[in-house]
């Protein structure tokens, strides 16, 4: 009895479950990509200006 309680308590990942997962891994994981291209190219230049002024202002 001890044993039928058990697996009602907690259902099994099917497989079916488990690959949905990955898949929905998969998607986040390139959303974040997407964002973090998009915004390395929108803050690249600002940076790289940054970047030039405080060289310029330590003499390098």
């Amino acid at each position: 009895m001890l044993n039928l309680q058990k697996g009602l308590a907690r259902p099994a990942n099917t497989e079916a479950e488990t690959g949905s997962a990955m898949v929905e891994y998969g998607l986040l994981i390139a959303l974040v990509a997407v964002v973090a291209i998009i915004g390395l190219r929108v803050l690249g230049v600002d940076i790289n200006n940054l970047f030039g002024t405080i060289a310029g202002a330590l003499g390098g």
